[in-house]
């Protein structure tokens, strides 16, 4: 449930000023590797997070928010490891079209013993061009989906992820969540460990070396 509240969170920017149009993407049949951002990499999104890449490990990039606690994202759209052996790994290489369904189970929450299942989903859409104010990217549009029905209560979250390949990162997400407790649709998502309300953006990426 909050994971799709965490998800990533991963954005991009290359100067105080809008950075020039990134080239081209590989043609759309081209399947595309996972790579985390260099180490060194800072970004800084909308929200007012700002995440400090580090090592990366495999799918697992490592980062030190701006308040110091440390976190990784996860093979690009997720922020806890556990889902790579359930399911998430295998949407990788990204290719347009694909998709992987999974069920996960994992604690209710950080301070709760019990466990919940969500269903899960992640769809590649398509190729999109998209300008945030960090610059313009060639991005891949990726869709989850989340669902779970306990304790009486329904759970419906939609993410989508704007994925720029080069980058390793989402420089744009934007939310919708329906829920049975609230009777009413909620706007929110986690950058790092800080909970804030609406979708994010990139405002500006610091590459190792610029």
């Amino acid at each position: 449930m909050r994971r799709l509240l965490n998800a990533a969170l991963l954005a991009c920017a290359l100067a105080p000023t809008a950075a020039p149009a990134q080239p081209a993407a590989p043609g759309p049949s081209a399947p595309l590797a996972f790579t985390c951002p260099p180490k060194g990499t800072v970004v800084r999104f909308d929200t007012g997070a700002i995440l400090t890449f580090g090592a990366a490990d495999g799918f697992r990039c490592a980062y030190t928010d701006n308040y110091g606690r440390k976190g990784e994202k996860v093979a690009g759209f997720a922020d806890d490891a556990r889902l790579l052996d359930m399911g998430l790994a295998r949407l990788w290489p990204l290719t347009i079209g694909g998709e992987q369904r999974f069920d996960a189970v994992l604690p209710f929450s950080s301070s709760s013993t019990g466990k919940v299942v969500t269903r899960e989903r992640y769809s590649v859409l398509r190729r999109e061009t998209v300008t945030v104010p960090a610059g313009t990217f060639n991005t891949v549009l990726v869709e989850w989906e989340e669902y779970s029905n306990t304790d009486g209560g329904i759970y419906d979250g939609h993410r989508l992820f704007w994925y720029a390949p080069e980058l390793g990162i989402a420089v744009k997400s934007t939310v919708r969540i329906m829920t049975s407790y609230s009777g009413r649709v909620d706007h929110m998502t986690f950058v790092g460990s800080s909970p804030v309300v609406g979708d994010y953006q990139a405002i500006r990426i610091t590459r190792p070396g610029s």
